[in-house]
């Protein structure tokens, strides 16, 4: 559920709040339970227009996830009996848009959230998120989307590999990643618009534990007709 509010010209400001069921426990393949969980989360949006060419919004939202049947560490890693996991998660969101010229624009984002739980703070951890884009027109039938990320994971407290259990492993990660992609358009195909699309992406990871770390390139391509 959503509600937006326009607050005055130029300025929108949008609550929503979502909640959600997930059983991990039905399937059966992954031998997963105490991953169940409900959450509800609420989140908050401010969006403004500083002018013309310039679109500003800023985020906060909490999300509340208790499990249910999963029981809450102590900071040794050690299961606390007879207790309940909660975890707290706390966020909040910049994002930068800028319509250059008539065929340029940009868009710059930053999010960085935090997750706490109500035990030991065994689970306590920090992302952060950083993201630069542009979209061009080359032309009346082609576009191109250039964009860059870094990403950020890590744990309050240092994790220890003789901690690791099967079903989670806790592991420090940071992620670049480069992307570009075209989107031509070809004559019709029986009488519908019909692009070319060719994408590449790579990506660069570092963690604290070396089968973690890896570089990937992707190659992508394609025909989209839209009916």
């Amino acid at each position: 559920a959503y509600k937006s509010i326009k607050v005055k010209k130029g300025i929108k400001n949008t609550v929503k709040i979502n909640v959600k069921h997930k059983a991990y426990s039905d399937f059966d393949q992954i031998n997963i339970s105490d991953y169940d969980h409900q959450s509800v989360k609420i989140s908050d949006s401010l969006a403004f227009r500083t002018s013309k060419n310039v679109h500003q919004t800023i985020k906060l939202a909490y999300e509340f996830r208790p499990f249910i049947n999963r029981e809450q560490k102590n900071i040794a890693g050690d299961e606390i009996l007879n207790t309940d996991m909660i975890f707290n998660y706390y966020s909040t969101g910049y994002e930068y848009n800028l319509k250059s010229k008539r065929s340029i624009s940009w868009k710059v984002t930053a999010d960085y959230k935090i997750r706490q739980d109500n035990a030991s703070g065994y689970y306590n951890s920090q992302w952060a998120n950083l993201g630069i884009s542009s979209k061009l027109k080359i032309g009346k039938k082609a576009k191109m989307t250039l964009s860059y990320g870094f990403s950020q994971f890590a744990y309050d407290r240092t994790p220890e590999v003789s901690l690791t259990s099967n079903e989670e492993e806790y592991v420090d990660e940071s992620k670049h990643s480069l992307a570009a992609e075209s989107k031509i358009r070809l004559p019709k195909i029986l009488g519908q618009r019909t692009y070319l699309e060719i994408g590449y992406q790579f990506i660069q990871a570092d963690s604290n534990r070396s089968h973690y770390q890896y570089h990937r390139q992707t190659l992508m391509t394609g025909i989209k007709v839209i009916f």
